[in-house]
């Protein structure tokens, strides 16, 4: 069963896209400019800035591995979608640097947005939860694995049930499957 989900703007928003070149990120960017949000993506490159423009979005210099641009860039934003994440470390050489770094990432852009009622939105991949595994979350509860070696995918869900991010705009969500381009 599959279910689309319609984000055909009630209220046109300034959103702040981290990955807007990725997988993900490359096929919502022009869905949310086509629904009349303005966007502004974070990119590391004068190549990547190229492509976000040829998207339609507006480019920022961000990087994961400064946490600070992350802050201002969704300091200057009404919201936060993001789907960045340092896939060429985190499943070779430094798994542990790479769940790290997305930790200080959320955490910049969440410390951001506290105490305002802009969102954030983030998509958390779960490919090291062991297969027949459910994955749940709460604040009180954030989602632990009995496999060292998967630790690191599930660190996204815990940084959110910090004190600071359970004071932003947070909702429960229910999580989808994105399939850009099926």
């Amino acid at each position: 069963m599959s279910t689309t989900v319609s984000i055909t703007a009630r209220k046109t928003m300034h959103l702040l896209v981290t990955g807007a070149t990725g997988w993900i990120g490359s096929a919502l960017v022009p869905q949310l400019i086509a629904a009349g949000h303005r966007v502004t993506a974070t990119t590391r490159s004068d190549a990547a800035a190229d492509v976000v423009r040829a998207l339609g979005a507006e480019p920022v210099r961000g990087d994961l591995e400064d946490p600070g641009s992350l802050r201002r860039a969704a300091e200057a934003s009404g919201g936060v979608i993001h789907l960045a994440y340092r896939h060429d470390v985190a499943f070779t050489t430094d798994p542990a640097g790479a769940a790290e770094t997305e930790y200080q990432a959320v955490k910049a852009m969440g410390e951001a947005l506290t105490g305002t009622q802009r969102p954030f939105v983030m998509a958390v991949g779960l490919a090291g939860l062991p297969e027949g595994q459910v994955a749940a979350w709460s604040p009180s509860s954030p989602p632990v694995t009995t496999r060292p070696d998967t630790a690191g995918a599930l660190t996204a869900w815990s940084v959110c049930a910090s004190p600071a991010h359970r004071r932003a705009r947070a909702r429960p969500i229910r999580p989808a499957r994105a399939c850009p381009g099926s």
